[in-house]
């Protein structure tokens, strides 16, 4: 029960040496008193019969206020034409809280010899405190409904009048059935004169003595919401349909318009959401009512049972701009075929942003399972699939072909070495160039230990592109020194070969040579492309370590050059970096010249001969010395300690004098005739 106490201001007007305010309960501003003076006395006439009354309903704007007054005649005492009324002042939050307008009619007392000592104070009643006479309806209502409420309602509503307490009790169920907003416009006088009201209203109500207008209603949804409204007018208080209609007639434009046809929307609520908002399209024009279809969406989920009413929900509602939960219909969707939920979402899949159809889209791929939206799944929504439900990703049946589309899936995945190993697992060998451009874009986001694990993939293609994405960066190769102990000999040489074959130069030599150093051991076989960067960093750094590296790699790597052991790939490599020490495009050759740049001989250092165990590459380098420079260089060095046998022989060799040739060439005792 509403227990709030209401107060309603009160005021008496008659005569006192004419027509006056004789008391109240309430100052008002001077337009306001004005307005209650005229409206108290404006439709006296001399032969108002001593028992005759008539009610007076009207708004006092200036003041936020709305009457409702009771005129009677002053009676034989009083000068012809003279009137008392007695006006009852409510205030818009009164007037929208009490339940029933028409129990207003027992606070009315006639007031008799009163004079301008009178004072009154204002009436205290609850919300629902007050009782209502009944109203039977003569068979006006339905006419003035239709003047009210039809499709081009009226601001002078006209009904033929009857006898005076009908015609009260009509006005006074018409007023309680408005909402709040329509309820503070209204203007009625239920006395049949002729006399003009110099009140602005959108919507007055007269009665007259000739027979009203009987306006035509072509409109069937407005026909059958005014036959709702008829059955409703008797009804006391605030009535479910009342409440339903001033809850939603305020977002049309048109109020009034609208309230005909929520009053046919609300007597079909049973009926299927999708059967409700069509509806409400074709009254509407179009026009948008949010909260309305809010509510009809709202009640309707709950109602839909079988797949065609889902997915004639899903076609109705789908760009409705709403925030409804759609629990009940995405619960009803996880039991649709294959076939009909691929057509609930062919349908709401094109919605606009944030409407029904987009929610629903996003709540069937969030929470369905994950095999029946792979089954459904389209190439041209795997990417927006994948945005709602990442955990799509890990389904190898989700991926597609396409390596494009990979890509773009690729990027959403989170940026860890977990989720890439799996990835890649999925894919297998089929990863294309863009697919694995994505997937190095993310691991680039990684931390670098977590990077390294992907260098053990069991895809040759990852594996590669890993290497060579360590490989081309010389911090990164810093931080594997750091993790030396985690990585295997196998994956040093995966690093070298992505050097070589990226036509990468060794930017860190001395990371290199400390990786390839423990690569190197304990292994006696020489990896090809271990041998090439190792030479090629001992060559390029001064640490004490790369003579040690040089002689570890050298006589391997003559092996391999000499035997043809070398890719083409190796081959051109190792010549484009030794280039800088040597002039031969010899391979063997520059090898030896290289050697000789980087550990020049003298008397007191022969560390060029120490770098090899071959008799055959230690010849070479006494040829090379001998072209470089002459005979007395060879001397110097001949008696340098620890020269290897082979390279003493030879040197001796080249030093005795040789016969004159028959050839000009003057090297012929070098390189033969």
């Amino acid at each position: 029960m509403d227990t709030r106490i209401i107060k309603i201001d009160q005021a008496i007007h008659g005569y006192a040496r004419g027509h006056k305010e004789l008391a109240s309960s309430i100052e008002l501003d001077d337009r306001s008193r004005a307005t209650m003076l005229m409206m108290s006395d404006l439709l006296a006439v001399s032969d108002l019969q001593p028992d005759e009354t008539y009610l007076t309903v009207y708004p006092l704007k200036s003041a936020s206020r709305h009457v409702i007054a009771r005129t009677w005649p002053a009676g034989r005492a009083y000068r012809p034409g003279s009137v008392w009324t007695h006006s009852l002042i409510l205030d818009y939050q009164s007037l929208t809280l009490i339940h029933d307008l028409m129990g207003l009619m027992s606070l009315f007392e006639r007031p008799s010899n009163l004079t301008g000592d009178l004072h009154l104070g204002p009436i205290l009643i609850e919300a629902d405190g007050l009782s209502s006479p009944p109203f039977r309806d003569d068979g006006r209502a339905s006419i003035a409904l239709e003047q009210l409420y039809g499709s081009h309602p009226r601001e002078l509503i006209l009904l033929p009048c009857r006898k005076r307490y009908q015609d009260e009790m009509l006005t006074l169920a018409l007023w309680r059935q408005m909402w709040p907003g329509l309820r503070r416009d209204f203007l009625a006088i239920t006395n049949s004169g002729d006399g003009t009201v110099p009140l602005e209203s959108s919507c007055m109500l007269r009665f007259v003595r000739d027979r009203a207008t009987m306006p035509v209603e072509t409109d069937p949804y407005i026909s059958s919401g005014i036959n709702c409204l008829d059955d409703d007018l008797p009804l006391p208080g605030p009535t479910p349909l009342r409440s339903f209609i001033a809850r939603y007639a305020i977002e049309s434009k048109v109020p009034r318009r609208m309230a005909a046809s929520l009053a046919n929307i609300w007597e079909d609520q049973r009926r299927p959401a999708f059967t409700q908002l069509k509806k409400l399209r074709e009254m509407t024009d179009g026009n948008p009512l949010p909260r309305l279809t809010r509510h009809v969406l709202t009640h309707g989920v709950t109602q839909v049972e079988q797949a065609e009413a889902l997915i004639d929900l899903v076609r109705i509602a789908r760009d409705e701009n709403l925030d409804v939960d759609l629990s009940p219909i995405i619960e009803l969707a996880s039991h649709l075929s294959l076939r009909d939920l691929r057509t609930a979402l062919d349908i709401a899949r094109s919605a606009t942003p944030d409407s029904f159809g987009s929610t629903f889209y996003a709540g069937v791929v969030e929470h369905l399972p994950l095999d029946a939206i792979v089954d459904v799944a389209r190439d041209d929504e795997r990417l927006p699939m994948a945005k709602i439900r990442r955990e799509l990703l890990s389904v190898s049946s989700f991926w597609p072909a396409s390596d494009d589309l990979r890509a773009a899936l690729i990027a959403l995945i989170t940026p860890s070495a977990a989720d890439l190993h799996g990835l890649v697992a999925i894919f297998g060998e089929s990863i294309g160039p863009n697919a694995m451009v994505a997937i190095m874009a993310l691991v680039d986001k990684l931390p670098l230990s977590e990077a390294a694990s992907l260098l053990h993939s069991q895809n040759h293609l990852v594996r590669h592109s890993i290497a060579f994405w360590f490989a081309s960066s010389p911090d990164r190769m810093q931080s594997l020194v750091g993790m030396k102990g985690s990585l295997d000999r196998q994956t040093v040489i995966l690093l070298a070969s992505a050097l070589i074959h990226g036509d990468l130069p060794p930017r860190a030599p001395d990371t290199w040579a400390a990786l390839i150093n423990d690569a190197l051991q304990p292994e006696n076989t020489r990896p090809a492309a271990l041998n090439v960067i190792g030479f090629i960093c001992a060559l390029a750094t001064r640490s004490e370590e790369s003579y040690g590296l040089a002689c570890s790699v050298f006589d391997p790597l003559d092996q391999s050059i000499r035997n043809k052991k070398l890719s083409g790939v190796e081959e051109k490599y190792l010549t484009k970096f030794l280039a800088t020490l040597s002039s031969s495009r010899s391979p063997r050759k520059a090898l030896v010249q290289a050697t000789l740049t980087r550990w020049p001989l003298n008397k007191s250092n022969i560390k060029a001969f120490g770098i090899t165990r071959s008799a055959v590459v230690h010849e070479e380098i006494v040829d090379e010395i001998l072209i470089r420079n002459n005979a007395d260089e060879l001397k110097r060095v001949l008696d340098a300690p620890g020269l290897p046998e082979h390279a003493r022989d030879r040197m001796v060799h080249r030093l005795k004098a040789p016969k004159t040739p028959k050839s000009a060439n003057p090297w012929w005792w070098l390189f033969g005739e």
